[in-house]
C-alpha cells in the first residue's frame, strides 16, 4: 500500500469513496493536534498520492475539542465528497458535515469546519449516510434528545444547506413576442 498520512500521532477511522475519475477520496479521524480532528486525501488512478493536495491531506475540520467517526459519500459529478461526522466542540456530541472538492480545497462555500446537521439537545452519535443524488448527502444518526436513543436523519445539499432548498419548477412558458429573449418560470 501507499502512505495517505504520515503525520504525528494517531490516524485512524478512514473511510473511502470513488472520486470520479478512478481514484479515492479518504477521510479519517487524526490526532496530530493533540485531540481528534477529521482530515482528507485524494489517492490518485495510478495508486499515488495527489500531489496538488497538501502533504498529509486537508483539513475537514480542526474545531476544539474532539471530532470522531467520519463518513464520506461521493457526489455524482466527481467533482468532490461530503463527509459527516460525530463532533464534541459543544458541551454534547452532535453531528456536523463538510464538503470537500477534488482539488484539495474545502468547499467555500460550507461554513469553516462544517455545518451542524444536529446541535440538539442531547447527544448524537455515530452517523452513516448516503448520497442524495444531486451532490449532497443524507446522514442518519443515533439521537439522545428526548433521552432514548432514537433515529434520527437530515439532508444536507451541495452547497451547505438543510433540507430541500431547491425549487421545484412547476412551469416555463416563452414570453410572446420577444423574439427568444425572455421565459416566465414558475416554481414551488
Amino acid at each position: 500500500g501507499i502512505a495517505v498520512c504520515m503525520a504525528a500521532s494517531t490516524q485512524a477511522n478512514p473511510r473511502l469513496v470513488p472520486d470520479g475519475s478512478g481514484g479515492a477520496l479518504i477521510t479519517w479521524q487524526d490526532g496530530r493536534a493533540g485531540n481528534s480532528d477529521i482530515y482528507a486525501q485524494r489517492v490518485l488512478p495510478t495508486g499515488t498520492v495527489d500531489p496538488s493536495w497538501p502533504v498529509d491531506g486537508i483539513a475537514v475540520c480542526t474545531a476544539t475539542e474532539y471530532q470522531y467517526s467520519p463518513v464520506i459519500v461521493a457526489d455524482e459529478a466527481g467533482s468532490g465528497a461530503v463527509v459527516a461526522w460525530q463532533d464534541h466542540r459543544a458541551s454534547t456530541a452532535h453531528i456536523y458535515a463538510q464538503r470537500i472538492l477534488t482539488t484539495g480545497a474545502v468547499d467555500a462555500e460550507w461554513p469553516t469546519d462544517g455545518r451542524a446537521l444536529s446541535a440538539a439537545a442531547g447527544n448524537q452519535f455515530v452517523p452513516v449516510a448516503v448520497a442524495d443524488g444531486a451532490g449532497g448527502l443524507i446522514a442518519v444518526w443515533q439521537d439522545y434528545r428526548a433521552g432514548n436513543p432514537d433515529l434520527y436523519a437530515q439532508r444536507v445539499e451541495r452547497f451547505g444547506r438543510l433540507g430541500n432548498p431547491e425549487p421545484v419548477i412547476v412551469s416555463v412558458a416563452d414570453v410572446l413576442n420577444d423574439q427568444g429573449g425572455r421565459v416566465a418560470v414558475e416554481w414551488a
